[in-house]
């Protein structure tokens, strides 16, 4: 397998769920996310672009102004029985930069380790359209079934939220052409390498110094 590192730090990431209407109109906030981010450098390819165009970022962020649901910021969506945050959705360019270091396409097969809020999912559901299908996995019953409303309300019909263990993956629909960590490793998880298919990428964000994360893409060369 080989290694490419992503220059971006920190990918903190995703959870929660939805209720909220679409916006549309002169304003729409989707449009102006997707521009600041083609603008930054974050985001290239069209399909990602017209995913963050057509995807509501608030809808899975119940209880979060509209404002605060687009800027630049990872936003703490869920919190332990001591008031710790656990679990947060990570800021636009991050979510930006592993879609473009996953380099999903139509048609392929995609894990996803974290379900989050389901925004990711979505995503990722929008842009392996036509004939790809996404399984997104968390440890948390609480985030799966949130993340399963939210993908049903927003009408994701191709991205399912599973009750799973990120790091041993999902074998019964593997091998996967991408597979994508939202949560840190510290180590590549050896289980989900078989997972994989030949030519296919892993994305994983792994701590590399202290709190220091990096995002590192990786490929399987052949049957290896």
């Amino acid at each position: 397998m080989s290694a490419r590192k992503s220059t971006h730090v920190d990918p903190n990431l995703a959870r929660m769920e939805t209720s909220v209407p679409p916006v549309t109109g002169p304003a729409d906030p989707r449009e102006s996310l997707a521009k600041r981010l083609v603008d930054s450098g974050h985001l290239r390819s069209q399909a990602a672009i017209d995913a963050f165009r057509t995807t509501d970022r608030h809808a899975f962020l119940p209880g979060v102004d509209l404002e605060s649901a687009y800027k630049e910021d990872a936003i703490p969506i869920k919190y332990d029985e001591h008031g710790e945050m656990i679990s947060c959705i990570s800021a636009p360019s991050i979510v930006a930069t592993q879609l473009e270091q996953l380099g999903a396409r139509a048609g392929h097969k995609l894990l996803e380790a974290g379900a989050a809020t389901g925004y990711n999912a979505a995503l990722l559901g929008k842009i392996v359209l036509p004939g790809g299908q996404v399984w997104t996995l968390d440890v948390d019953p609480d985030l799966v079934a949130g993340a399963s409303r939210n993908l049903a309300r927003a009408g994701v019909g191709n991205a399912t939220a599973t009750l799973a263990d990120g790091a041993a993956g999902l074998p019964e629909h593997a091998p996967y052409d991408r597979i994508i960590f939202t949560v840190g490793a510290g180590d590549v998880p050896v289980k989900i390498l078989d997972q994989l298919a030949p030519g296919g990428r892993l994305v994983l964000p792994m701590r590399i110094r202290g709190s220091v994360s990096r995002s590192f893409a990786f490929e399987r060369d052949g049957d290896t």
